[in-house]
């Protein structure tokens, strides 16, 4: 028998609550298959709370589906899931696609990769100015770069800078594919004040940064200090008068938060020694080290998908937060 199984986690006959799901709250999950006889095959839903237990739930044959009902835990958290499918002496599961992008997923003969249900908590109100928002991305480094401002195009380590702000961007690899030099093209936040006005043209009415605190890349996802705007976008100062002029002309500033992960290279955990306070990866005393997950201490530790430069937090911190002023 040819084995066909289906689950599309964006379709609300597979998963009865689209996106996100309030805590506390009822979830119907189910799967296709042709496997009609239950004495001979066993759909089980295996789930689990960011890296907390488990449990595998029997799935009930019914109207043409295999469906088990679950119930969102009582506080925010990330919750995951896949199927195990035992039919005629085989095991095989069904979980997310390679590419982990969530919808219709795929047939695997090993422990697949998860789908994710983002539980928020029932009390999170979204604030209302949002809710019809016209909202404008920035990749601060390369939006527009001001020669007004107290941004330091220099003192990087690893850094190239383009003089020509019309250069094609490039990353500088090893043999491995790894980065080993990060380009600049110096867009900094006085450059997003300069443009306030031009972003009102456009009737924006929110503009979200991606991350702005100290890093030693480009895009500033590994962060390397929550305390400190990077020096080449400018200063704490600088980016308070950004977000008070902002809100001068009705728009609102939203931070790409990210405190799920740190950089390798950080206050936090100081793979490299460039900080002077003692870090994860150097010390188990470090007052940070709690914050990680190592598997063989120091040098094999839990990150952001396998990029060892995002070195990933503890199980209870959010993936994602957005800071709003």
């Amino acid at each position: 028998m040819d084995l066909y199984l289906y689950h599309d986690s964006r379709n609300p006959v597979y998963k009865s609550i689209f996106g996100a799901v309030r805590t506390g709250k009822k979830l119907t999950l189910r799967i296709s298959a042709n496997l009609k006889n239950e004495n001979t095959c066993l759909i089980t839903l295996r789930t689990w709370k960011s890296n907390e237990g488990e449990h595998k739930i029997p799935m009930a044959e019914k109207g043409g589906f295999y469906e088990a009902e679950i119930t969102m835990p009582e506080e925010g958290a990330l919750l995951w899931y896949y199927f195990i499918v035992q039919y005629q002496g085989n095991t095989v599961y069904y979980g997310n696609n390679k590419e982990q992008l969530g919808g219709v997923g795929a047939v695997y003969t090993q422990e697949p990769p998860s789908y994710q249900i983002t539980v928020y908590d029932k009390d999170v109100h979204t604030p209302d100015w949002f809710k019809n928002a016209i909202v404008y991305q920035i990749f601060p480094d390369r939006f527009c770069r001001s020669e007004s401002s107290t941004a330091k195009l220099f003192g990087k380590k690893g850094a190239v800078i383009h003089s020509d702000w019309n250069d094609i961007p490039h990353y500088c690899k090893d043999n491995q594919g790894n980065v080993v030099q990060y380009d600049f093209f110096g867009g900094n936040l006085a450059g997003i004040r300069k443009k306030l006005d031009y972003l009102k043209m456009l009737h924006v009415t929110a503009v979200y940064l991606n991350p702005v605190f100290e890093s030693s890349s480009n895009h500033r996802y590994d962060t390397a200090d929550y305390h400190h705007i990077d020096p080449m976008l400018g200063t704490n100062e600088e980016f308070s008068r950004l977000c008070a002029d902002a809100e001068k002309k009705g728009i609102h500033i939203i931070l790409d938060g990210v405190f799920s992960h740190t950089g390798e290279d950080s206050i936090y955990f100081n793979k490299f020694g460039h900080y002077p306070e003692t870090g994860a990866y150097q010390s188990k005393q470090s007052p940070y080290y709690d914050w990680y997950r190592f598997i063989d201490y120091p040098d094999k530790y839990e990150s952001w998908w396998g990029v060892k430069s995002a070195s990933q937090r503890s199980r209870n911190d959010p993936v994602l937060f957005g800071l709003y002023y």
